[in-house]
């Protein structure tokens, strides 16, 4: 079976959702916002075989696919890939692997199969109840920020994302960027993120994400962007200005308070991507979990 792979847009993101509904996993790559705003970046393709989504990502002469996701039959959809891939020549290497399907692989393709984890690609799994409140003596540090923020800034305002007010925080991020650029602290990671939450902030509606804005006095201070998938609250993008003191631990309580759905359990808040400062504060808010990704490489014939 040849697969055709082809780029995520904007449609083809949004008709995917069905495969990332059904994924156990959690992870924040197997989501609309995920994959549309890292789409480039990452030079994201997808397929469908056998009622599968088959995602590939990075060169195109050695890429990595990720393991059939999805409803259909996955047996048969990774039957498929192996063809495409011994038809076209391709290395057969896996991305963003749970711990059960990198025992699949491996019982699959033998123990000669490399499985290499990192961790920096790990995403963190909070349960929802606690961001969304801070309740408990291992939060008193973030109420902390909360409240001297609330002290300092009694003039501050949570409002959603919408038609109305998405231009000022568009403003704001852009603000931002120049900011760090004028500061030299942009790393190409980081650039391709604000860039990428700059495109998406226009249309969140139509990936059905969500976002909220905490103003004070009326200025932007910073926004929260996600989605909820599943028993899960996505947070893709979480912008704020230091120079309001607080400014984040309000936005962790505020978003996850005000996007609440039926059934939903845990918020993912993504990797910490090898950053030590990242992986301090996402420490600091206690996940209840890490979930973990692997990279597999199956021994190569030929």
């Amino acid at each position: 079976m040849h697969l055709d792979f082809h780029p995520y847009d904007l449609a083809a993101a949004i008709a995917c959702r069905p495969y990332f509904a059904v994924c156990p996993d959690r992870f924040c790559d197997w989501t609309v916002g995920g994959i549309y705003m890292w789409r480039e970046y990452y030079t994201c393709r997808y397929a469908i075989a056998h009622g599968c989504l088959i995602s590939a990502g990075g060169d195109e002469r050695r890429p990595y696919f990720s393991v059939p996701l999805g409803a259909g039959d996955r047996e048969a959809a990774l039957a498929a890939l192996e063809q495409h891939c011994a038809d076209t020549g391709t290395p057969l290497r896996f991305a963003t692997v749970s711990p059960a399907d990198t025992a699949w692989l491996v019982e699959r393709y033998g123990s000669d199969t490399r499985v290499i984890h990192s961790g920096d690609s790990d995403d963190y799994l909070y349960n929802y109840t606690d961001l969304a409140t801070m309740a408990g003596r291992r939060y008193s540090g973030q109420r902390n920020h909360i409240n001297q923020f609330i002290k300092k800034f009694p003039d501050w305002q949570y409002a959603p994302i919408t038609a109305d007010n998405v231009a000022a925080v568009q403003d704001f991020l852009l603000a931002l960027l120049h900011r760090k650029q004028e500061e030299e602290l942009l790393s190409p990671t980081e650039l391709a993120d604000i860039t990428a939450t700059m495109e998406i902030l226009p249309i969140l509606e139509k990936l059905s994400m969500t976002g909220g804005v905490i103003t004070v006095n009326g200025e932007v201070a910073g926004f929260s962007v996600g989605e909820v998938l599943g028993d899960t609250l996505f947070v893709h993008a979480e912008k704020g200005d230091l120079r309001y003191p607080g400014i984040y631990q309000m936005l962790v309580r505020e978003y996850a308070a005000h996007t609440a759905a039926p059934g939903l359990a845990y918020i993912n808040r993504e990797d910490d991507s090898g950053d030590e400062g990242l992986r301090r504060s996402k420490r600091s808010y206690h996940p209840c979990t890490m979930l973990e990704k692997n990279l597999v490489i199956p021994p190569q014939k030929g």
